[in-house]
């Protein structure tokens, strides 16, 4: 008759009791969360009214950022399809891109060159940001929202990030355009590394309640549903990859423009000991509690 005591395992070693009812505890822990989907949201309360605009350096109908969602595969865990969404305002209309595209500060053009924008300042969306871990061990991640960085801090300036890709780096760039609330806008250049081909970027009119083309938020404050466009890019991330950990500490940085004005910044802490381990217990006190009845009987 089998008691609840010392086990053979495959190898004719015994396995302490206590050692199983650890092991089991691990395992049903990691299988439950791994089934549990992700999805990361951060609302900006103000959108649309006077403590959003009076924060927003500049104009709100091209800066202010309402909120965002990073979602991952449907079955849970990491690998497969991830889907991030963003509501914004924008400097310009970028329907219809697969790259958001660069614009002039103030409704300005665009002309490309040595002076892009005549007696005014470029700017593209900022990548949206992730860091994984903290200190040395940290790890960065990123999914470019505009092709080549046109610009970013002079004339000029470009590289090979291409937009809507998963791409990893040794670190985040902060802001060149001197806005006094500076932060992370861009991956650096270092370290760069190519995780995800198959990212898709697009964008489209944002519709609101129903289904109305929405209205951003102007200058007055006036009390609007929702930014103007929305922006979706869809990802893979493989078995190899090493994005997102949910038990290490998650910052995200999402921004509308690579000056860092109107900005979400969303900081998950790791999860404590406990928490992994409740669902764990759970099921092992619902194990043992039917071993127990069945003795009994």
């Amino acid at each position: 008759m089998a008691v609840w005591g010392d086990d053979l395992n495959l190898e004719g070693n015994y396995v302490p009791a206590l050692s199983r009812t650890l092991i089991l505890l691990v395992a049903t822990s990691m299988l439950c969360f791994a089934s549990i989907p992700i999805d990361i949201i951060d609302t900006d309360p103000n959108f649309g009214l006077p403590a959003n605009n009076s924060s927003v350096f500049g104009n709100p109908q091209e800066y202010a950022i309402q909120s965002f969602s990073l979602a991952g595969p449907s079955g849970g865990g990491t690998v497969g399809t991830w889907t991030l969404t963003i509501d914004t305002n924008y400097g310009v209309n970028p329907v219809g891109d697969s790259s958001m595209p660069v614009f002039c500060d103030n409704g300005g053009t665009f002309m490309g060159g040595s002076n892009p924008c005549p007696g005014s300042i470029p700017y593209f969306m900022s990548d949206f940001l992730i860091q994984q871990g903290t200190g040395a061990s940290a790890t960065y991640f990123g999914i470019v929202m505009s092709t080549g960085h046109v610009d970013y801090g002079s004339p000029g300036y470009s590289d090979s990030y291409v937009a809507g890709n998963l791409y990893s780096a040794d670190g985040f760039q902060d802001s060149q355009q001197g806005n006094p609330t500076a932060g992370p806008v861009i991956l650096e250049t270092a370290g760069k590394t190519l995780e995800d081909t198959s990212g898709s970027l697009s964008v489209a009119l944002n519709k609101g309640t129903g289904g109305a083309s929405c209205a951003g938020n102007d200058s007055l404050g006036a009390l609007h549903n929702c930014a103007l466009y929305q922006v979706t890019d869809t990802f893979t991330v493989g078995p190899a990859d090493t994005f997102f950990n949910p038990a290490e500490d998650i910052t995200i940085y999402a921004s509308s423009a690579d000056c860092f004005n109107a900005s979400l910044v969303l900081t998950t802490p790791e999860p404590s000991g406990l928490i992994w381990m409740i669902p764990g217990l759970l099921l092992l006190g619902a194990y043992l509690r039917r071993r127990s009845l069945a003795r009994v009987n």
